[in-house]
């Protein structure tokens, strides 16, 4: 699926190890833009966001649904569950770097605390807000929302709601995650390191 979605070839070793040029990340940029686009509230983009180079923002977003491909966890291209994946992965990660809702800036910086310690978290929030998703964010958040009380996970509704996003929606994409994490551990992998190798591939990576 994501292979046709960014006009990269369906073997891996060539999709994946490909050296972007310029008309293929603005053509990449346009067609994951456009899913997004079509149900993404555009005025929660915050002023703050403008100085991000969105290469590398697309980048992330590109590199993870590679990784889900490669754990060939994804449903068939063309599907609405295919697209819903598109969508799930593009504006959560505008929720985490965009939104100004305090109950989701407080979900963030817990995940990031948990997962890291008090002195490494804000150095990951400030790499996250520069680059988008990282293996590390990525971990931290599916472990969070395991770990949450339900009555701090309800907390969170209105400020996804902004982005047009749902609970359930945040619990599928830490689901994908989860499952793609165990399918990698089944081949003797880290899905960490393999959303590294997916990322220097992808635009801004190598920056």
């Amino acid at each position: 699926m994501i292979c046709r979605i960014l006009g990269l070839s369906s073997t891996p070793s060539r999709s994946y190890g490909l050296l972007y040029n310029p008309p293929m990340l603005i053509r990449s940029l346009l067609l994951l833009l456009a899913v997004a686009t079509s149900t993404m509230v555009l005025s929660a983009v915050s002023a703050g966001a403008e100085g991000r180079a969105p290469s590398q923002h697309v980048g992330s977003a590109m590199a993870l649904l590679a990784t889900l491909e490669d754990a060939r966890i994804l449903p068939p291209e063309g599907t609405p569950e295919a697209n819903h994946v598109i969508r799930v992965v593009i504006q959560f990660q505008s929720v985490f770097a965009k939104s100004t809702n305090p109950a989701v800036h407080e979900f963030f910086h817990q995940a990031l605390v948990t997962h890291v310690g008090e002195a490494q978290a804000a150095p990951e929030q400030a790499a996250f807000a520069k680059t988008g998703w990282t293996g590390t964010v990525l971990a931290a958040l599916a472990e969070r929302r395991r770990s949450a009380d339900p009555g701090d996970l309800e907390k969170l509704a209105a400020g996804f709601s902004a982005f047009n996003l749902t609970l359930q929606d945040f619990e599928f994409l830490t689901g994908l995650f989860d499952q793609a994490r165990r399918e990698y551990r089944n081949r003797g992998r880290e899905i960490e390191e393999v959303f590294a190798e997916r990322r220097r591939d992808m635009p801004g990576g190598r920056s």
